[in-house]
Formats: structure tokens, C-alpha cells, sequence
């Protein structure tokens, strides 16, 4: 079971996300500080990142290097859209995530082990 953390503040269907996409856990946080705290907490258990990049008080890229500082393997993806995410799993190339090489190459290869195509 591979588990993703979202801090995005709109509402997402997680549920949604796990039943087309088995062996998946999806975890929703409005809040970007309840996020990094869970973050925090379970880090080791977390496989990857999809943060919004409009936040409270940080934007999307200030979370990203506050995340890399701590979390130097984990894979952070900065949504701009709800949408961003399906269209990432769906191998839809769109303006509305981007993501560093390396972070894009390690959920790639996740989503490969899970026999998602991407």
C-alpha cells in the first residue's frame, strides 16, 4: 500500500482517487500546516507529495524547498487544480502540476510498480 499525501485547500474526492487507483491511500489536508505536521509524524510512511501551490500563508514553491530541506527523497508534485492530479495519473502533460525531474522519475516509477500506466 503506497501512501500520498494532498494539501490542497478545496475539497477532493480521495475516495475517488483510491478506487481508481487500487493499493493506493490518498490523505487530504486542507490546512498546509496540518499537513506538514502530519508529514512530520509519518514521514516514513509517506511516498509522495501533491501540494496546492495557493496555501494560507506559503505558496506552493516555498512548501516545496521547506519540504526538500527536511525530506530530501520525497517526491513533491505543486498542483495548481483540483484536476491536477487525475490529469498527472492519467499521463495528461497539462500546465496545471509541475514537478522537479527527479520527483517526476520517482513517482513514475511508483506508479509502474503498481501497474498504473503513466
Amino acid at each position: 500500500m503506497y501512501t500520498f499525501i494532498i494539501i490542497h485547500p478545496f475539497k477532493i474526492d480521495t475516495n475517488s482517487l483510491s478506487r481508481q487507483h487500487p493499493n493506493t491511500r490518498w490523505v487530504h489536508y486542507y490546512d498546509c500546516e496540518e499537513g506538514i505536521a502530519a508529514l512530520c509524524l509519518f514521514h516514513k510512511k509517506i511516498h509522495g507529495l501533491f501540494v496546492s501551490y495557493s496555501m494560507t500563508f506559503l505558496n506552493g514553491l516555498q512548501v516545496h524547498l521547506l519540504i526538500k530541506k527536511q525530506f530530501k527523497q520525497l517526491p513533491v508534485i505543486i498542483i495548481y487544480t483540483c484536476n491536477a492530479i487525475n490529469e498527472f495519473l492519467n499521463q495528461q502533460f497539462t500546465h496545471n502540476y509541475i514537478a522537479s525531474y527527479a520527483d517526476f522519475l520517482m513517482l513514475k516509477t511508483f506508479f509502474k510498480i503498481l501497474k498504473i500506466p503513466i
